[in-house]
């Protein structure tokens, strides 16, 4: 089981992406409305070593249509190392659709000031997200 933590109005999880140069861990938004495994800004995929490996279309909010640059990185998933399509995207480093194949989200949130918690736990076979709130 993976976990992450609720913050500034998103579930969040920090992960060790394995770059050529060394590895980094960053804290990344949980976004299930981004269809794709990894985004994150060119700095940091360059701070990775990383080289492209080609070139999405992404649609974006309104149907406008960007192209970005496609990287294959390594990144340590539930206590095993992954191979994943990272996105290079302005903003915060995303978490996407496309990396909870085979996995349940849950993430609970509390409405008062109280700290709040995400709960990541992988299954074998179907995918489903959950989001529930407490009050």
């Amino acid at each position: 089981m993976m976990t992450g933590q609720w913050r500034d109005g998103f579930p969040r999880m920090t992960l060790t992406l394995l770059g050529s140069r060394e590895p980094l861990s960053l804290e990344f938004v949980v976004d299930t409305g981004f269809n794709g495994e990894i985004a994150l800004p060119e700095y940091l995929i360059g701070r990775l070593g990383a080289s492209p490996s080609g070139t999405r279309y992404l649609e974006l909010a309104g149907g406008f249509r960007q192209p970005s640059l496609s990287y294959l990185l390594s990144l340590e998933w539930d206590g095993e190392e992954r191979m994943v399509e990272v996105l290079a995207l302005d903003g915060n480093p995303l978490i996407g659709n496309d990396l909870w194949n085979d996995q349940t989200l849950q993430a609970e949130m509390r409405m008062a000031a109280e700290s709040s918690s995400s709960c990541f736990k992988r299954i074998s076979t179907s995918r489903s997200i959950h989001r529930g709130t407490k009050q």
